[in-house]
């Protein structure tokens, strides 16, 4: 029996990251039917006209308990402007109170499924805006205060760490200090992610290491896991390729609970003379879709000793 850590499996965050290891040797990747594409979600401070309220940027002095639509106001001669946004305060217009940090916030969604999230946020404030994505922060510019926090080229933070993404709402937020006199910022938030969902599989579940002898006349068992966020029993067999080979060696899948976890996963078959698999490899992934047309793809390792 294996581990629970190796029943719950590591598998690779991109596809992309895969491709480029499989040039190098290594990894040998499904075949996916599906084309590969990236979505995205732009954020931007000063939705409406100069003297309303900003619907997609909120404040709070509560420290949270609740929030109000920030202010968009006109550009102090002193700021620059990222391009496509305006400056927003939590006054309708510069004033704000010295010594004071103020929190807004702004909020995007994610399907329940992705992969390769990230953020990239330009930003001026005046005087410092410090930034979190759910929760943690993500940077800060120099804190003091001085006219490049406020002038161009914008500072600039990108997080890549899928961890600190979530399916459904995420918050990014923005606490703005101010030392003394006028107080505003402006940003612009980009994020990206893949329409394709990232699923923990099992190569020979009941193995460790997951040894593989790529001149087997043999089958090689895969498990697709089903977790909290995704039903494995969703998936379509027929689109299922592993490691090259795009035919179930039985011609269907077998639901079961293959990692004895209480839930029902999906076991697949693949002749192991089928695929792609070479003395060497140290990792195998299967590409596929459900039956509703979510793009899929997952991971494992594989130990193939020489010949």
């Amino acid at each position: 029996m294996k581990s629970k850590s190796k029943m719950t499996k590591v598998f690779v965050g991109s596809l992309v990251l895969a491709i480029a290891l499989a040039l190098v040797g290594g990894i040998q990747l499904g075949s996916p039917a599906w084309a590969q594409t990236t979505q995205t979600i732009t954020l931007i401070s000063g939705n409406g006209p100069i003297g309303t309220q900003d619907p997609a940027n909120q404040f709070t002095l509560d420290g949270g308990v609740t929030f109000q639509d920030a202010f968009i106001i006109d550009k102090h001669s002193a700021y620059d402007l990222i391009p496509g946004t305006q400056y927003i305060n939590r006054n309708p217009n510069f004033s704000g109170p010295a010594s004071t940090a103020t929190r807004y916030r702004t909020i995007f969604t994610l399907p329940s499924c992705y992969s390769n999230p990230s953020l990239s946020v330009l930003v001026h404030a005046d005087n410092v805006a410090t930034l979190f994505l759910n929760g943690v922060q993500i940077g800060q510019q120099p804190f003091a205060e001085i006219f490049p926090n406020f002038q161009d080229p914008a500072d600039s933070f990108t997080v890549t760490n899928p961890a600190l993404f979530q399916p459904g709402a995420n918050t990014l937020e923005f606490d703005i200090f101010n030392f003394s006199g006028p107080t505003a910022f402006d940003y612009k938030a980009i994020v990206s992610f893949s329409d394709v969902c990232d699923v923990p599989i099992d190569i020979k579940p009941g193995s460790d290491p997951n040894s593989i002898k790529p001149s087997s006349q043999g089958v090689i068992p895969v498990a697709i896991l089903t977790t909290a966020t995704f039903d494995a029993t969703t998936v379509d067999p027929s689109t299922v390729c592993f490691a090259g080979d795009c035919t179930e060696a039985h011609g269907t899948g077998h639901i079961e609970d293959v990692d004895f976890d209480g839930d029902l996963d999906l076991l697949l078959h693949y002749e192991t003379s089928q695929t792609s698999i070479v003395s060497g490899d140290t990792q195998a992934c299967l590409t596929g879709t459900t039956f509703g047309g979510q793009a899929i793809q997952g991971c494992d390792s594989v130990l193939t000793p020489d010949p």
